[in-house]
């Protein structure tokens, strides 16, 4: 090779595109380790971003801790003796199958009202405070009592029961109240009346103009006047239109117990666990009074007449029924809420919402 072609050999060499170096296969792939790495730093940072803060988590524990609570609660007054002496649905369900369903008790609003979530109400039926009560099978979802409910060994629940009177109700508006409104109407026409009088009259201080003027301007003036006087009458014909439609459409006072079960319940759960609480009703006769039991289960609609009485509508009677769930409860009321042998008052008066309970024992059917 001449001198020449080696130069241009060398300068094809120079300008020759270089080949690509191999990559070795670990540069170019990653190892499975640090795959497996990546994977997981992916998945934690997902769970991050999904996992709700600590303080929620904290909350919602607290939210289910309540609610079993609540519906421990539930599950006791349900499968009670005293539930069970009038509720006929659940002596029903115990007597033909022996057990109720967690699915059938899901359906009760006071539980569907704390909740619906069916594992919750199975932990609560597992509770340690309703062991001697009721027993409950994970299997089958259902509920069984212990001690099967037997009328003629609980008895009517008489003997573990006080009788309370004067349990607030609800009052009737004060009539005065409708009174002022009447008034207040008459002044409104009254304030009307002297208005359109005094658009009509001359303002003291006023030149006298001369007697044509006058008597122009004053006929003026009375029309004026007139004329405001239609208006405001018609004002005051609109208004007491609408005092008469609103008190047409005014709804008759029925009187409530101004006091619930729960608030009741509160004052006697000192001496003893409380098993229900029952508010008495009485339907009303034409003599006024309140009839319960034999004489007011008779009649069927509103003015029945049974021994010259006319039956009408059902009203509060002002009475609660407390019943304890044992013997023990109820002794330790009696003692402190009964006047003892010789005394005129008990050690203890028992008041809500200003009413002073008078507290008996409960006479057997």
């Amino acid at each position: 090779m001449t001198d020449e072609t080696k130069k241009e050999a060398d300068a094809a060499d120079a300008t020759a595109p270089k080949a690509e170096e191999p990559v070795s296969a670990d540069s170019a792939t990653p190892t499975a380790d640090e795959t497996k790495k990546e994977e997981e730093n992916d998945t934690a940072a997902a769970a991050a971003k999904t996992a709700p803060p600590e303080e929620e988590k904290e909350e919602d524990d607290e939210n289910a801790k309540k609610s079993i609570a609540s519906l421990v609660e539930r599950l006791r007054f349900f499968f009670s003796n005293a539930n069970l002496r009038q509720d006929k649905w659940m002596r029903y369900q115990l007597d033909q199958n022996g057990c109720v369903t967690l699915d059938s008790l899901l359906r009760f609003q006071t539980i569907k009202k704390i909740s619906t979530d069916k594992a919750l109400l199975a932990k609560a039926a597992q509770e340690e405070s309703l062991k001697e009560l009721i027993v409950y099978s994970e299997e089958r979802g259902e509920i069984r009592r212990v001690v099967p409910f037997d009328w003629r060994k609980m008895g009517d629940g008489s003997h573990l029961s006080l009788y309370v009177k004067n349990v607030p109700v609800t009052k009737e508006p004060n009539e005065e109240e409708n009174k002022s409104d009447d008034a207040a109407v008459e002044k409104k026409e009254e304030d009307g009346k002297k208005e359109g009088d005094a658009d009509v009259q001359m303002k003291d201080g006023e030149e006298k103009p001369e007697k044509k003027e006058q008597e122009e301007e004053v006929d003026a003036m009375k029309k004026e006047g007139e004329s405001k006087d239609g208006k405001e009458d018609d004002k005051m014909v609109e208004d007491k239109k609408d005092d008469k439609t609103k008190k047409e459409n005014v709804k008759p006072f029925r009187p409530r117990y101004a006091v619930n079960r729960d608030e009741i319940k509160a004052l006697f759960e000192p001496y003893g666990r409380v098993g229900i609480v029952n508010l008495r009703f009485g339907r009303k006769g034409s003599d006024g009074k309140l009839y319960y039991g034999p004489d007011q289960r008779q009649p069927r609609g509103r003015g029945h007449r049974r021994d010259g009485q006319s039956f009408g509508e059902i009203l509060p009677m002002g009475v609660a029924i407390v019943e304890f769930e044992t013997e023990e409860g109820h002794e330790k009321a009696c003692k402190d809420l009964l006047p003892r042998d010789g005394e005129k008052d008990p050690a203890t008066a028992l008041e809500i919402k200003g009413n002073k309970l008078t507290v008996e024992k409960m006479r057997p059917p």
